[in-house]
């Protein structure tokens, strides 16, 4: 697991959110983080930009 998708999980293990998978495989996809929380199912693409060189984040 890299850094972004650590930071992504701390995001939603505060949120109450459990992890149940992290880069798991489905259908010749990659899944990086595979979540539940109660009967909502997150499946999470974790993207990491490590600079404002292409813009801000929120862009």
């Amino acid at each position: 697991m890299n850094r972004g998708e650590r930071r992504a999980l701390r995001h939603y293990r505060l949120r109450g959110y459990r992890l149940l998978e992290a880069n798991a495989r489905a259908g010749g996809y990659e899944l990086d983080l595979v979540l539940r929380r109660g009967r909502r199912l997150l499946v999470v693409e974790v993207k990491e930009k490590g600079g404002d060189g292409f813009g801000h984040p929120l862009e």
